[in-house]
């Protein structure tokens, strides 16, 4: 039975309903599927009356892309609850991990009305998004809800468990890259470690994708958001892999002086700032390559069904054709090898 018809069947037995939230709504009226990421599925289901949520299942249960923690429908529930009042979250209602029913843990949240606006139109209002996000003060609360950022032992311990999933193929022409450098990726976590922590509630993935507008813009796909250092995700927008992703271009130099120049304030020194983002980006690229590589290692062992198999192999293969080539590669080592030889 595919998921579609599962929700159907969920919420025509009102048996199943013993929570005050799935009791009060009417009956179900449709279910369509919004879209799949690497870990998630959503359903926008409609109801009779017109209201609307998002059903969201986590069907590959991995450890996320930078920081390596498990990713957990459980915890991203905990994250929404903790951010209601901040406005630029989806109110989240319903949680269930037990895998009872479906074969996946889920969340039930609100579903935002939102137009067509695409992030490049309006910088300042996604920086302001984040901006709000990063103020939020750290109570005893939030340091229960959020786990810590990686520090630069975690990091290199998750480039060599990576390395472990992609052995039988390291004589390839790109998979060996990651062997023989991989002393270069421990040099250079060591020399940024003072930028890998901070005390600030950050995102952690400000893909475009993760920016709804309505009045302003609300982040979804919360299962990255950690206690860390804001400049991550002020360096994450500036990194052209994720507009090639999905809007097919790079941004432009003047787009990100804007992003930069919104964040921290017009006198703000550009050089500066950008130097520290800059010495940032080489662990954004090549942890995203060796993911991509993970994930592609990773895939056939799942079990998945064969339409979802396709689409991740599909969506796989697209960050591949972007980015994961050898001179794309060298190129971020040979950053990390320069800037150490200048320390």
């Amino acid at each position: 039975m595919n998921l579609t018809k599962q929700i159907k069947l969920y919420f025509s037995d009102s048996k199943r309903q013993k929570n005050n939230f799935l009791q009060s709504l009417p009956t179900l009226k449709d279910v369509e599927e919004l879209g799949k990421g690497l870990a998630n599925i959503n359903y926008l289901l409609t109801f009779v009356d017109g209201s609307k949520f998002i059903m969201r299942f986590n069907f590959w249960k991995d450890k996320d892309w930078y920081a390596g923690n498990i990713i957990s429908i459980k915890n991203e529930y905990r994250v929404l609850s903790f951010l209601e009042k901040s406005t630029i979250t989806p109110k989240v209602y319903f949680v269930d991990a037990s895998k009872k029913i479906f074969p996946f843990e889920f969340l039930i949240e609100e579903y935002i009305s939102h137009d067509d606006m695409k992030v490049d139109f309006d910088f300042p209002g996604v920086v302001r998004s984040l901006k709000k996000l990063h103020k939020t003060k750290i109570t005893d609360e939030a340091k229960k809800v959020f786990r810590k950022d990686a520090n630069s032992k975690k990091k290199i311990e998750l480039y060599n468990e990576r390395l472990k999933s992609i052995q039988s193929k390291k004589n390839n022409e790109i998979e060996r890259i990651f062997f023989e450098k991989k002393e270069v990726y421990s040099k250079y976590i060591n020399t940024i470690k003072n930028c890998l922590s901070g005390d600030s509630i950050i995102h952690h993935d400000p893909f475009p994708e993760n920016f709804l507008h309505k009045d302003f813009w609300y982040l979804i796909d919360w299962q990255t958001a950690v206690i860390g250092n804001p400049m991550h995700d002020v360096a994450n927008l500036l990194m052209d892999f994720i507009y090639q992703f999905t809007l097919g271009r790079k941004l432009r130099d003047k787009e990100k002086d804007l992003i930069l120049r919104t964040y921290y304030g017009e006198k703000v020194d550009l050089s500066k700032k950008k130097k520290l983002a800059d010495s940032l980006l080489p662990v954004y690229y090549v942890d995203l390559f060796l993911f991509l590589l993970y994930k592609e290692a990773e895939l056939k062992k799942q079990g998945f069904s064969k339409p979802l198999f396709l689409f991740l192999q599909k969506r796989l293969q697209h960050g591949r054709s972007i980015i994961l080539k050898k001179e794309e590669i060298l190129f971020w080592f040979k950053e990390m090898e320069d800037r150490l030889l200048n320390n």
